[in-house]
């Protein structure tokens, strides 16, 4: 059977645990936040690129680089 003692060293490692996870996910959802942030940003600038493109007739050119985008995103 514990003493006393022992289950208070077993509650503050537990709780030390609970905060190193606390922290790893945060860091997870900074990240996140980050890459879907990053995400949104290049796909604006397809998109601003996009009406150039469309402009000058070369919309080929334009969907290529939408779908490059698109498929690096995937793979990350």
């Amino acid at each position: 059977m514990k003493t006393w003692t022992e289950w208070q060293q077993e509650e503050r490692k537990l709780m030390g645990k609970e905060e190193e996870n606390q922290q790893k996910r945060r860091a997870v959802q900074q990240l996140q936040e980050a890459y879907d942030t990053h995400l949104r940003q290049g796909l604006r600038f397809v998109e601003e690129v996009s009406w150039q493109f469309r402009k000058n007739d070369r919309a080929f050119l334009r969907e290529q680089t939408q779908e490059r985008v698109f498929s690096l995103s995937r793979s990350t």
